[in-house]
């Protein structure tokens, strides 16, 4: 696909769907389904206090540890 470059926005091409579209709500959903399948991480629930900013940056790596290996074992089973 080549790229092309525009001197200025008004010399691009209309990309964006007007209000009321047929073609936007199936590419929100479109969206939506992409990033429900893909990144749909998981944070436990509830208020969450910290005394230092270790123990938050500690907890937040810890839950991107669960969720990369729940996303890896998803996505080993449908393959």
């Amino acid at each position: 696909m080549p790229v092309q470059k525009y001197r200025s926005i008004e010399d691009m091409p209309e990309v964006w769907f007007k209000p009321g579209d047929p073609r936007l709500y199936k590419a929100i959903a479109g969206a939506w389904n992409f990033g429900k399948h893909w990144l749909s991480p998981h944070f436990p629930p509830g208020v969450y206090k910290y005394r230092t900013l270790e123990e938050k940056n500690r907890l937040d790596e810890e839950w991107a540890v669960l969720n990369f290996r729940a996303f890896q074992e998803k996505h080993k089973k449908q393959n």
